[in-house]
């Protein structure tokens, strides 16, 4: 507000670029995704008023990410080819890490879980070699660190590769510890928790989203929330506390939906009509498995449908 009053020039210029590009991190833990297209559009415009080559990647970078989360996920491959471009134009390691580790998810999404692992590896291999002089890339480095540790455990256990992916997590948790900050270490808890969880060792995933869900509140990491109460739901439910599980669930679901966040949420919505299966609630189960269903195959998410496929048939076959 204040530099929208103020003469411009390309000093004010680089400045509004500067704080949309670092509005985008805090709106994201936030969970104000709506807000962050807005700022996303405004940045780009900037970059292209000031011919900066790598603010238009790092914009083309987040709106990778952006479409991720909103479920676009040719938009968001489309974006994460622009940030490749400038990034190996330029030579920014950094920049092109971020924009893999947005392409894995994307892949993990749609079913390319191999191609997801292999890609998260190489990102990683990448990121531990990036010089640690400068303070705040150092400090971006081991925050994508952990963000490419927590989705390699992720993506290891959607292939049974699990102590692979122990590995991978219970190094995130070692990093997070102390917490550098409750987003880190809600992320490490978050993707150790949800293996554990597919492993099908409710036990050992509900003390870490236990604890991951109070880092969450107390750290306002609303991004994370989701995930990790949909994540312990589920396992409370698998656990016999069906009731706990429900309710969770539905919380997940619910925020979801108001935040506009919707990678995932057919994952949810499939661990809530199997909630409610257990719970003797049919009808709503088999709703439930059907809407999952239905937004795997509208988004293209082919990684999470054949989870909602089971569902229906099971609930189906026990009629």
């Amino acid at each position: 507000v204040a530099l929208r009053r103020s003469p411009q020039s390309a000093e004010t210029l680089r400045r509004a670029l500067t704080i949309r590009l670092n509005l985008r991190d805090a709106l994201w833990s936030l969970g104000e995704i709506g807000k962050i297209r807005e700022q996303l559009v405004e940045a780009q415009t900037l970059a292209e008023q000031l011919g900066d080559q790598r603010g238009l990647g790092t914009v083309a970078c987040y709106q990778c990410h952006y479409f991720w989360a909103v479920g676009e996920l040719d938009a968001a491959l489309e974006a994460g080819q622009r940030a490749l471009a400038v990034s190996r134009a330029l030579g920014d390691e950094l920049l092109m890490a971020e924009t893999d580790l947005y392409r894995g998810i994307v892949f993990l999404a749609q079913g390319e879980t191999a191609a997801a692992v292999g890609l998260l590896q190489h990102t990683l291999q990448n990121l531990d070699r990036l010089p640690s002089g400068r303070p705040i890339r150092a400090n971006r480095a081991g925050a994508l660190g952990l963000l490419v540790r927590c989705f390699l455990t992720r993506s290891l256990a959607e292939l049974g590769r699990f102590e692979e992916g122990i590995n991978y997590g219970q190094e995130a948790l070692r990093l997070a510890e102390p917490p550098r900050s409750a987003f880190g270490l809600a992320t490490a808890l978050a993707g150790l928790g949800s293996l554990y969880l597919r492993r099908g060792e409710p036990q050992a995933a509900i003390p870490l989203l236990e604890r991951g869900l109070a880092v969450c509140r107390s750290g306002s990491v609303y991004n994370w929330l989701p995930t990790i109460q949909a994540s312990l739901g589920a396992a409370y439910a698998v656990a016999g506390r069906v009731d706990d599980g429900v309710s969770l669930l539905e919380e997940a679901v619910d925020l979801d939906r108001r935040m506009g966040l919707a990678a995932t949420l057919s994952v949810w919505r499939t661990y809530l009509g199997d909630a409610y299966f257990r719970a003797g609630r049919v009808a709503e189960a088999l709703a439930e498995a059907r809407r999952a269903l239905a937004e795997c195959r509208a988004r293209g998410e082919y990684g999470y449908e054949a989870a909602a496929l089971y569902l229906v048939g099971k609930i189906l076959a026990n009629q």
